[in-house]
C-alpha cells in the first residue's frame, strides 16, 4: 500500500526541515568550538580577525589543529544546512507549494 502524494511530500518537508534544524545547531556548536581553539599568541579580538572572533573561521592559519577540525565540521554542517533549505525550496517549487 502506497502513501498518497501529498503525504509523501509532507514527510519529505518534515525530514528536510528537521535535518536543516539539526545541522544549524551543529554549525553553531562547531563554530563556537573552533573559535575557542586559537593558536598560541593569536588574539581573537584583534585586527587579524577585524575584532570579530568568528572571523577566525575564515582564516584557518589562526587555529590549532583541533580548531581546524572543528572548522571543517562547521563548514560541512553549513553545507548540509544550505543543501536542505535549497532542497525544500526545490520540492516546494515542484509541487506548487510556493505559489
Amino acid at each position: 500500500m502506497s502513501l498518497p502524494r501529498n503525504m509523501r511530500v509532507s514527510i519529505a518537508f518534515g525530514a528536510l526541515w528537521t535535518l536543516a534544524f539539526v545541522s544549524w545547531f551543529a554549525v553553531v556548536a562547531y563554530g563556537l568550538k573552533a573559535v575557542r581553539q586559537p593558536r598560541p599568541g593569536v588574539r581573537v579580538w584583534s585586527r587579524a580577525t577585524l575584532w570579530n572572533p568568528m572571523n577566525t573561521l575564515l582564516r584557518p592559519e589562526l587555529l590549532t589543529e583541533q580548531g581546524q577540525r572543528y572548522r571543517k565540521s562547521c563548514l560541512r554542517a553549513l553545507l548540509v544546512f544550505v543543501a536542505c533549505v535549497l532542497a525544500v525550496f526545490f520540492v516546494g517549487a515542484l509541487t506548487g507549494a510556493l505559489k
